[in-house]
């Protein structure tokens, strides 16, 4: 498999880890797991898809899925789909963050409403990135040499920022520090 696609397949890793733990985060403030709900715990999350997902993993995916849309024998609305889906997640990665902080600022229990909140976001990046999963294989199959050089070409003269593999191995670290404190989640399971 391509490098790119080897680095995203291992950011979703990391992200569905964060995603059982804020879901389990969740359940805490209603009751269904024990222990105090940590609203530090659920912003710190939020803050992590906010900052590294959003600001290179959603790119870099736009990139190769509008090369796989220069495709015949791909399935174009699906594909589609995912990249309208990046502003959407995002935004409500935005809301959930304004929302939750509001919460803990009051020090309050979320209200019901903003429980539905966390739960949608959880079920959709969940989603998101199983759809996403799926179709990883056929890229690698469909893509050529040029088609990759194509798509470096584009990263690079996209994402500047990436020129430094500090970022990437300090957003690796901060997940793994996140997620290290729970049975589940700092196992690797995933």
């Amino acid at each position: 498999m391509n490098h790119l696609l080897d680095q995203l397949e291992n950011d979703h890793r990391r992200i569905l880890r964060l995603m059982y733990l804020l879901n389990r985060e969740l359940d805490k403030f209603v009751g269904l797991k024990t222990g105090k709900h940590n609203y530090d715990q659920v912003l710190e999350i939020l803050d992590y898809i906010q900052t590294y997902p959003e600001a290179w993993h959603h790119p870099v995916e736009d990139i190769i899925f509008k090369q796989l849309l220069t495709k015949s024998n791909v399935n174009h609305p699906a594909i589609e789909e995912l990249l309208q889906a990046h502003p959407r997640l995002e935004a409500l990665s935005a809301q959930m963050a304004y929302v939750f902080g509001e919460y803990q600022a009051a020090n309050m229990v979320p209200s019901p409403q903003a429980m539905r909140l966390g739960r949608q976001y959880h079920a959709e990046q969940m989603s998101h990135i199983h759809a996403e999963r799926s179709i990883f294989s056929l890229i690698d199959k469909l893509f050529s040499n040029a088609d990759w050089d194509e798509v470096n070409a584009k990263v690079a003269s996209q994402l500047k920022f990436r020129d430094s593999q500090s970022i990437d191995e300090g957003y690796i670290l901060r997940c793994e520090s996140i997620t290290a404190k729970h049975a589940f989640t700092g196992t690797g399971l995933h």
